[in-house]
């Protein structure tokens, strides 16, 4: 148990690039500074990396640490899923297992696959074998560099933002053998649903909105005591008002005429939609065609796991730059140079929602630009689904996407419309020009359920609910109450 005073009240765990845009490009440096509340970030590299640099420039403090060995990774990213988990049970598990298997990758995971499958199926009927690793995975989670710099830093809690990160699950494993109080601040909808079990559990969680609280609650028996629903901070972007002259130099700076309306569609990665570039391929054409009125234009937004990192495809670039001329533009995400995966520049995020702001309809495979887009009751149309490709298997295929269960909730609340094949998704383009406050109601629906209150103060929320978290973890402000 660590004694002493607390030189940090939250130091945030960001082990990558959207980690990153959430805590650092929001106003949560700004809040903390208001409020009267340190906060740090540590991340999985040394000094000179770009986030450190970057939390140092907003007054938030930063630290860098080697990353995870092997063997933790693998624990935490591969076996962990076999032996907590109901793989085949689990959509967007199934997913990966199957793709595991498959003749196109590596050896080792094709012929490792079936073993973890049955560890899986024992794990599932003897109950013991999971209580059992839990115990061995937390003795294997250690790192004497990360307790040494946790214990010179001492805050009040460690805030992991992506709990099935290894970085993460060591860190937030020596925080607790530390004694120092831990919080989970879920980066996304679909991390707990799609990711697998976290390897370490917290004290506290902070949640988006309803649907992440009863998820909390139902896959880990979180106490509504333990949650503190805040919104989402790197949202409060979308509630800001923006002005005409804004929106419109934003849509003339990426080559479109800003007088004139047009459809926005965020790309996901192939790993996901595999054939979505034919999609937007598809959708240039027509736009070009005037099918959806000569006016019309259209913009494309590639995902940033489109264009680097590991879930990246380069050989879609070609097929994008060839889509530019005077109606179609291609927009294509700001990354810093950086060692962390993702790692926007702070001029994306308002990039992007000033980009959505001006748009008549939005469309993508399933990603969180869809909330991104309801979050400004834009009408929102979903695109799960291969082109005119009927021979990819269903684990590759976009059309698994909507069995994954945050993506089937969202669904569910009604808020958007969903296009299973060509001719659907040019009636509901259609549709939707012709009546943009069609599903209104849902959508406000949508954004109370996924996102809370949507008031464009959740950062404000998110450091009071910090605030409250450090005092009750503090064992000084506990003794002079």
């Amino acid at each position: 148990m660590m004694s002493g005073k607390a030189s940090l009240d939250a130091l945030y765990l960001v082990s990558n690039g959207f980690s990153a845009r959430m805590v650092l490009h929001s106003l949560i440096p700004d809040e903390a500074e208001r409020q009267g509340l340190s906060i740090g970030v540590l991340c999985p590299s040394g000094d000179d990396d770009a986030v450190v640099e970057l939390a140092r420039s907003r007054g938030v403090s930063g630290y860098g640490v080697r990353s995870p060995t092997v063997a933790q990774e693998l624990l935490t990213s591969d076996i962990q899923r076999y032996l907590f988990e109901d793989v085949m049970g689990n959509p967007a598990l199934k997913a990966r297992h199957l793709t595991r298997m498959d003749a196109g990758t590596r050896r080792v995971f094709r012929y490792s696959s079936p073993v973890l499958a049955g560890l899986n199926r024992v794990a599932q009927s003897f109950a013991p074998l999971p209580r059992l690793a839990a115990k061995l995975q937390t003795k294997l989670l250690r790192s004497e560099k990360i307790a040494s710099l946790l214990e010179s830093i001492n805050p009040k809690t460690v805030v992991a933002t992506y709990p099935v990160n290894p970085f993460e699950a060591v860190a937030l494993n020596e925080a607790k053998r530390l004694g120092i109080h831990t919080t989970i601040h879920l980066l996304s909808w679909d991390n707990i649903s799609s990711k697998g079990r976290f390897p370490v559990a917290a004290d506290s969680y902070v949640s988006w909105g309803p649907i992440m609280t009863g998820e909390l609650h139902e896959k880990y028996r979180v106490r509504a005591s333990e949650v503190f629903e805040c919104g989402v901070p790197h949202f409060d972007a979308h509630q800001k008002k923006r002005t005409s002259t804004e929106v419109a130099s934003e849509v003339a700076q990426v080559g479109l005429d800003p007088s004139r309306p047009y459809l926005f569609f965020g790309m996901s990665s192939p790993i996901f939609a595999p054939r979505e570039i034919d999609i937007v391929e598809w959708l240039a054409k027509r736009v070009s065609e005037n099918a959806f009125g000569s006016e019309m234009q259209l913009l494309v937004r590639p995902h940033p796991q489109n264009v680097t990192g590991n879930m990246a495809d380069t050989s879609w670039l070609p097929r994008l730059k060839a889509l530019s001329n005077s109606r179609v533009a291609v927009d294509y995400p700001k990354l810093n140079r950086s060692k962390l995966q993702w790692n926007l520049h702070t001029d994306d995020l308002e990039h992007l929602v000033r980009l959505i702001h001006g748009c008549r309809v939005s469309l993508n495979s399933g990603s969180t630009l869809a909330i991104d887009a309801i979050l400004q009751d834009k009408p929102v149309i979903l695109t799960p689904f291969d082109a005119n490709d009927d021979s990819i298997p269903w684990h590759k295929s976009a059309r698994r996407l909507p069995e994954y269960t945050h993506l089937r909730k969202l669904i569910e609340l009604g808020g958007l419309r969903c296009a299973s094949d060509f001719d659907s998704l040019a009636a509901a383009i259609h549709r939707y020009i012709a009546a943009p406050r069609l599903d209104e109601e849902r959508r406000s629906k949508t954004r109370k359920e996924q996102c809370g209150e949507c008031d464009g103060r959740a950062a404000e929320h998110l450091v009071r609910a910090l605030t409250q978290i450090c005092q009750s973890s503090d064992p000084q402000t506990q003794l002079a109450s």
